[in-house]
């Protein structure tokens, strides 16, 4: 999935990319949210390469390495 963010100020950018994200994690999570756990890994897997792709850091895998920590 290719996000297009056109006329925004540069100051803005990175606010305006997570916001967008979580609104494509939203629409992903209500579509495949009602499957099994393979499917909800793939989930977050295509949600950290979309945040990755556009300069953020992954969000699932880094809980999980957390939650790996305690």
């Amino acid at each position: 999935m290719d996000i297009t963010i056109k006329n925004i100020p540069e100051e803005c950018e990175d606010n305006v990319k997570i916001m967008a994200l979580i609104a494509v994690e939203r629409f992903l999570r209500n579509r495949d949210m009602k499957v099994t756990e393979e499917i909800k890994t793939k989930f977050e897997r295509d949600i950290d390469t979309i945040r990755v792709a556009n300069g953020l850091k992954k969000k699932f895998e880094q809980e999980k390495e957390e939650q790996k920590d305690l």
